[in-house]
């Protein structure tokens, strides 16, 4: 029996809220285990292997993200300016939940590749290119923090419009990137540091 499409959308929300906590369990994990411990020498940046981070999405941008949620703001004006009957409400409803969907999973795929640039440098890379990865990746993270921002505002429009559980699951999705954004915003400024510090040492 074919589940019907506002059943199989509440459970792609619950495939992503689990997806986005393991990611984010990854992430804390993996800046973790790039801490020195206590009373033994700092490592290089690139020295870490993390088995469980994710693959980079390098065909992934900052304009892709920006176009899924144009998209997204076109479909929701459209849906506000016309007279519709209740099915047709709903289907608007779910097409717009996919569209959010997809810009959610734009956005952790995004962040899979910022991830992978912070913490797979390879050993002995050109500490150079690797501070100017850190300060692009930073520079980028307000934009990302931006495009959060807007989907945070459509969130709460689309609340109104579903099932409690399934805004709730909306929300956690938006509020775990805003997360794990600021996670890497922190690594990112943490590595930028180190690698100064160690040039400065160098000299």
């Amino acid at each position: 029996e074919v589940a019907p499409p506002s059943q199989t959308m509440d459970n792609q929300w619950k495939t992503m809220a689990r997806q986005l906590a393991e990611k984010t369990k990854q992430l804390q994990q993996a800046i973790e285990a790039s801490r020195p411990q206590s009373g033994s020498p700092r490592h290089g940046l690139g020295a870490f292997t993390v088995p469980s981070m994710p693959a980079t999405s390098e065909g992934v941008s900052l304009g892709d993200i920006q176009a899924a949620v144009d998209e997204l703001h076109r479909c929701w004006a459209m849906s506000q300016g016309q007279m519709m009957d209740r099915e047709r409400q709903l289907s608007h409803l779910l097409q717009f939940q996919h569209l959010y969907h997809a810009a959610l999973m734009t956005i952790s795929q995004w962040l899979d590749h910022a991830e992978g640039r912070l913490f797979d440098a390879p050993y002995g890379a050109d500490s150079e290119q690797i501070l100017q990865d850190c300060a692009q990746i930073q520079s980028h993270m307000d934009t990302v923090h931006g495009q959060l921002d807007s989907l945070n505002a459509l969130c709460q429009q689309l609340k109104s419009q579903t099932s409690a559980e399934n805004g709730h699951l909306i929300q956690k999705a938006v509020t775990q990137r805003g997360e794990r954004v600021a996670l890497l915003e922190q690594q990112a400024t943490q590595r930028h540091l180190e690698l100064v510090e160690e040039q400065r040492r160098k000299r």
